[in-house]
């Protein structure tokens, strides 16, 4: 854990250290490589962003990321969700269905990017079969840790009625709560 915090600390301006990139990589593969699965997610964002002077490896990064998901690490089951949503030409073919297996696995866990993600997959009918009330459950679970996407989609989802009686004011008490976390369109929908 502590070469993780390291990492972390490269990242982002830690105690006493600049941000370095290649340092941060460095310490959370040697993380990484005794199984810490947060350490994993990290290595597999470098490689597949090339971040910070790492070169780009996605192949590589897709290695990564399945480590840590059979770990259990939800970021990483996230992340992982969005590559099989996505699709990488020559790589990874688009699984949107294995995306929301992913995504629900995480949004079970409480990652409420992973519960925004799985909410879309419902609303649209996207790998899994289209259910508005799955949408909404999905999504006030994130709203309700104040994520702010999915504040604003809970909103949207009152506005319209979809899985939810329409109504006015919870649209705008959702909305409000988007904007009170820093949500653009919340913001200017809010004045």
């Amino acid at each position: 854990e502590a070469q993780y915090n390291l990492g972390m600390m490269y990242m982002y301006n830690g105690k006493g250290v600049d941000v370095n990139y290649k340092k941060a990589m460095a310490w959370h593969l040697k993380a990484a490589e005794q199984n810490f699965f947060e350490s994993q997610t990290m290595v597999a964002n470098f490689l597949m962003e090339g971040k910070g002077g790492v070169r780009r490896d996605r192949k590589k990064a897709l290695v990564w990321y399945a480590r840590a998901v059979e770990g259990g690490c939800k970021f990483a089951m996230y992340a992982f969700g969005k590559e099989y949503d996505e699709g990488i030409p020559g790589l990874l073919r688009a699984d949107p269905k294995k995306a929301s297996q992913l995504w629900a696995k995480a949004a079970e866990m409480g990652l409420a990017d992973a519960q925004v993600a799985l909410s879309n997959n419902y609303r649209n009918g996207r790998g899994v079969p289209q259910s508005d009330a799955k949408a909404v459950k999905w999504v006030r679970k994130a709203a309700e840790q104040g994520h702010p996407l999915g504040a604003h989609n809970l909103s949207l989802l009152y506005a319209q009625g979809r899985g939810v009686p329409k109504s006015d004011t919870e649209s705008f008490r959702w909305t409000k709560v988007a904007a009170e976390a820093g949500h653009p369109p919340a913001m200017c929908n809010c004045g």
